[in-house]
């Protein structure tokens, strides 16, 4: 096929491939990319300012002025008639000037959305932020060619804000990356694993009754993935930085996962990610009953639900006693990734969807 002969679609991504999002919503998927579409990125913060915000709490505001500035102007330059793929807005906090551009551009878009990111608007206590954001996400849904979201809360937004078109595609993960790992050994300590950023750590400070009650009765360790290790002296806790090479060794060594979370409009949205990495990883799993992991854990059958501290505590103790159960739930965990969660099969999805802009 010759090069003009070919679809080019723009991807304008927040981040660069650090961030889990980015790295599973969209660069996964470009390893399968029709022969008859080529594409064009554009990052609006590199791996750097990630760093420098999400993991040290640092946000270079000068960083932020040029990446915007940066990324007006490659949409002002764009063709009319362009096709874009937009990951979660264009410009954070910034009015929806640039999206009506595109409208009147003729541009086609496609929203993909992974988080509640427009609560940040329309629950913010900030009345400046409340007044000229809370509907923006109205005018970005309603405008959009398609609109994917990762969980049900998130498409059930999206129709109520005016999305004529949706379709769930949930966070997946390329399983033979995780297939590789499924006969490590495992740890001889117990081991209850969490991934994610230091931000998300507060979730589990919500479950640290129950882990001290269990530290009481057995020895296990809590593993962190991708966050500094929370200040405790009273639990057992093992910390390690994010790396996609020791990424999924570390996980496949563990013997249960955990997604603990608040209960709010932001969890609601969120798209079970961890969970669905625990499973890849053969493990059963543990998570509050909020949002989409009550989707993604089949209670009693690759996991728990858990309601409370006491839940926890008692699921906890259960798979720690009970190994037969453990494999059991872990090769349930394992036929579901293949079955709903596989970009490998979900791929197929995503470029046909893409393939209509």
């Amino acid at each position: 096929m010759k090069q003009e002969d070919k679809k080019k679609i723009y991807f304008f991504l927040k981040y660069d491939f650090i961030s889990a999002s980015t790295r599973q919503r969209f660069l996964s998927y470009f390893k399968y990319k029709p022969k008859n579409i080529n594409i064009e990125t554009n990052i609006l913060f590199d791996n750097q300012y990630f760093s420098k915000k999400i993991l040290n709490k640092n946000i270079p505001i000068i960083k932020i002025f040029f990446s915007y500035l940066n990324r007006i102007y490659k949409l002002l330059i764009l063709p009319k008639k362009s096709k874009i793929i937009i990951q979660s807005e264009l410009l954070p906090y910034f009015p929806n000037l640039i999206e009506k551009i595109l409208v009147y551009k003729k541009i086609k878009y496609i929203i993909d959305l992974d988080d509640a990111f427009f609560h940040r608007y329309d629950q913010s206590n900030n009345f400046l932020i409340n007044f000229f954001l809370k509907k923006k996400y109205h005018y970005i849904f309603k405008n959009a060619f398609l609109s994917i979201l990762g969980s049900k809360y998130l498409n059930k937004k999206a129709r109520e804000f005016g999305a004529k078109k949706t379709i769930i595609i949930p966070t997946g993960i390329i399983y033979n990356d995780y297939k590789k790992f499924n006969k490590i050994k495992k740890n001889k300590v117990f081991t209850i694993v969490w991934i994610g950023s230091p931000s998300t750590t507060k979730y589990l400070i919500n479950i640290f009754p129950a882990l001290e009650a269990l530290n009481k009765k057995i020895k296990f360790v809590l593993r962190l993935i991708g966050s500094q290790s929370i200040e405790t002296s009273y639990l057992p806790i093992e910390s390690f930085p994010w790396s996609k090479d020791t990424e999924n060794i570390l996980l496949s060594q563990s013997h249960v996962g955990i997604m603990p979370l608040n209960n709010t409009f932001w969890e609601q949205g969120k798209c079970a990610f961890k969970l669905i990495q625990y499973m890849g990883a053969g493990l059963p799993v543990i998570g509050s009953a909020v949002g989409e992991n009550i989707s993604v854990i089949s209670h009693k059958k690759n996991g728990f639900l858990a309601y409370n501290n006491s839940d926890w505590f008692n699921y906890l103790y259960y798979l720690y006693k009970n190994l037969k159960v453990r494999k059991n739930f872990g090769k349930y965990s394992k036929d579901v990734v293949i079955k709903k969660y596989s970009i490998e099969d979900m791929q197929k999805v995503f470029w046909k969807k893409i393939n209509l802009l």
